[in-house]
């Protein structure tokens, strides 16, 4: 991992990335741009399905959607401010050196999106200091967005995934154990049907603001930078 990314999604879970961030991935491999995918955990806490079914699943999930994928195997449901997780972090980051990454979001159901976003928060910035882990090259990502929780404010960017929405449905479509209610008698709130529908709706409803048929939404910390501006105008 000695060669940089253009744009790295971080998730607490496997199948995160691509129900947040999924069309926009698609879109910046389809514009011959490096993206990559790290799953903080293997979602061994997961209903539905076990780390080797998820893994095959995430794997065939990056592949629709051009990207690299990486595990690091912290503990689901554990996810936490531990110096050894930052150091894991931080060491991923330096060795990945990303341009532009997203991160979970701060306000989320779920208490390991919101304790990803604190220590991710954290590592990305540790990760540019020079006596940090210091036997390596320091590297902080040039823009840093989050993705939305379960009621999101008025997003700060909005990506058209339009061209790609096919691919991101594709990719969600891979991690049957989770999404397909025919997979096994356990069903939980993802596995029912409603929640594509959900994501479909909201897809639908960002690109409404955009006067487009299917969006993403972001968030960043303000002002823009001109690197994301330029990243952005990249995916058009």
């Amino acid at each position: 991992m000695n060669h940089s990314s253009d744009l790295l999604v971080i998730g607490a879970h496997p199948d995160d990335a691509e129900i947040h961030a999924g069309g926009l991935l698609a879109l910046a491999s389809s514009k011959g741009l490096k993206t990559a995918i790290l799953d903080l955990t293997e979602g061994e806490l997961g209903t539905r399905g076990d780390c080797n079914i998820r893994k095959q699943e995430s794997l065939e999930a990056a592949k629709i959607l051009g990207s690299e994928r990486f595990n690091l195997q912290l503990p689901d449901g554990g996810i936490g401010d531990n110096p050894i997780f930052l150091d894991q972090v931080v060491t991923f980051i330096r060795s990945r050196r990303p341009r532009i990454c997203v991160i979970p979001s701060p306000a989320d159901r779920h208490p390991d999106h919101r304790n990803a976003h604190s220590l991710l928060k954290k590592a990305l910035f540790m990760s540019g200091l020079s006596q940090f882990l210091s036997k390596e090259k320091p590297w902080r990502p040039e823009a840093i967005l989050w993705v939305g929780g379960e009621n999101p404010s008025v997003p700060d960017v909005v990506v058209d995934i339009s061209t790609v929405w096919l691919n991101k449905m594709k990719a969600l479509g891979a991690y049957r154990s989770q999404f397909d209610p025919n997979f096994d008698e356990n069903q939980t709130r993802i596995s029912h049907p409603t929640f594509l529908r959900g994501i479909e709706g909201r897809s639908m409803h960002w690109g409404s603001l955009i006067q487009s048929n299917y969006a993403e939404a972001f968030w960043i910390d303000k002002p823009l930078q001109p690197i994301l501006i330029r990243f952005l105008d990249s995916l058009r």
